[in-house]
């Protein structure tokens, strides 16, 4: 009776180890930044993300036109999820994402790939 009752005990605290782990695995800190948005501007191009819910080195920002590759835009991180791309023309559409890279320099795979086209209607957002 004693040995039924410590393996029920036993089976319980394996699935609760295996739960947790799971858990574990799906809370996760994940370093993509989030809800990227680009907004287009005349000859500009603003993005923002939501930073990432980690300690970070910094940002990369990639573009590409459509069918073409992504390249990176800056050279140096970006302190904070926020670009304005100044390297545009009117009317034609240009392709986003963003990157984060931690603390030990590694850089993460991507945002969600958002679409712009700078115009002279639209109105910039706050923060720039």
């Amino acid at each position: 009776m004693i040995r039924e009752v410590s393996m029920k005990n036993t089976g319980r605290i394996i699935v609760a180890l295996i739960i947790t782990s799971y858990c574990s695995i799906l809370w996760a800190e994940d370093p993509r930044p989030k809800a990227l948005v680009a907004t287009g501007g005349n000859e500009v191009v603003y993005l923002q993300a939501n930073p990432a819910p980690m300690e970070l080195r910094g940002y990369y920002v990639y573009r590409a036109l459509p069918n073409g590759e992504f390249k990176r835009l800056n050279a140096e991180l970006l302190r904070e999820p926020f670009y304005a791309d100044k390297n545009v023309v009117n009317g034609q559409d240009y392709w986003y994402v963003i990157t984060a890279v931690d603390m030990n320099g590694v850089e993460h795979g991507p945002s969600k790939m958002v679409k712009a086209s700078p115009t002279p209607q639209q109105k910039p957002m706050t923060g720039y």
